[in-house]
């Protein structure tokens, strides 16, 4: 988790990027066969243009870039400097891009064929996402290999074993795997389901977390909840489990790796106001949220593979930050 001392993040590129972004493409043009500078400079203009150019900066310097089109849904460029590469640049890159693009559609792009030693970094790369191999194909006389990420595929970067502590890097991703399982569980809840909120660690921008979204549902009567629909959803029924009121779901795969939990609430129950102001709270801020983290990741070091007692160490944290919120005027909204 070293890249996040010094991330400056993923923006926008402008026009003032451009002369940082052809020197980091000048130092790795051979790992992009066919490309020409001046035909490549006027294809970046249009991207700033229509907002379809992402960059990443260090300390002023350009070490990240990425082009994509909505239009044809695809990753068009995408390149590292070699000085800042595993350092996670390409995935928060990637991450943008995905949350940028329009959803449900399948998203492709082409790459080195494998057994090309050019290839073995960003097939990896791609594979971690979901994307599967299509078609092999030639670009500029060079053979390459089309990937394809399916949507529901992007659930492959989710999951804990039950009693792992895992952390990793806040990943902007996350929004996006939010909308995708809300739309599944508001279709199977019906009109019992009067909002779903993104809470817990994955719906805070820079906290650290487990890479399992915590999911709250406020619902009209908690008696009729549909269990049949999240069951066909993968969800298996855990009722309150410890929180008089709720009724609780987790999701998993391969048998003890938990994907989603899904905590149904009436309207305006207390646990659920408690983890909406903690939410709102540390998204506005980020000294409570770097506080957090280095919390977490001292708890880590103690009880990696003792996820309660993980818990239970972050407790007089939470509820601090709940009273701060509550006394601030946060509220559900």
């Amino acid at each position: 988790m070293a890249e996040s001392i010094f991330e400056e993040g993923v923006t926008f590129a402008t026009d003032e990027e451009i002369p940082g972004w052809m020197e980091l493409v000048e130092i790795v043009k051979d790992d992009f066969p066919g490309l020409e500078k001046e035909s490549y400079l006027k294809t970046l203009k249009k991207n700033i243009a229509r907002k379809t150019a992402l960059c990443y900066k260090v300390k002023g310097l350009v070490v990240g870039i990425l082009l994509f089109s909505p239009n044809q849904n695809c990753l068009s460029f995408i390149a590292v400097h070699p000085d800042y590469r595993c350092m996670g640049i390409a995935t928060k890159l990637i991450d943008k891009m995905l949350v940028l693009m329009p959803p449900y559609r399948e998203i492709s792009v082409t790459t080195f064929r494998e057994g090309d030693e050019k290839g073995a970094a960003p097939r990896k790369l791609y594979k971690k996402f979901g994307f599967e191999e299509a078609e092999l194909l030639t670009e500029f006389g060079y053979p390459v290999q089309k990937f394809v990420l399916n949507p529901n595929n992007l659930e492959c970067i989710l999951g804990v074993k039950r009693t792992e502590v895992k952390l990793v890097p806040y990943r902007e991703v996350y929004k996006l795997l939010f909308a995708y399982e809300s739309k599944k569980i508001s279709d199977a809840l019906g009109d019992n389901a009067i909002r779903i909120y993104h809470v817990g660690s994955t719906a805070i921008e820079g906290a650290i977390a487990k890479p399992l979204p915590d999911i709250a549902v406020s619902v009209k009567d908690l008696s009729v909840i549909d269990v049949h629909a999240m069951e066909t959803l993968g969800y298996e029924c855990k009722g309150e489990y410890g929180i008089p009121g709720r009724c609780y779901f987790v999701k998993r795969k391969d048998g003890d790796i938990s994907t989603h939990h899904v905590h149904c609430f009436p309207e305006g129950h207390e646990n659920l106001v408690r983890q909406l102001v903690f939410r709102d709270y540390l998204n506005t801020h980020p000294k409570a949220v770097q506080e957090y983290n280095q919390l977490k990741l001292s708890l880590f070091e103690k009880y990696p593979n003792e996820r309660y007692k993980y818990t239970e160490g972050k407790s007089i944290f939470v509820m601090n930050i709940i009273q701060l919120a509550l006394k601030d005027g946060f509220g559900p909204g």
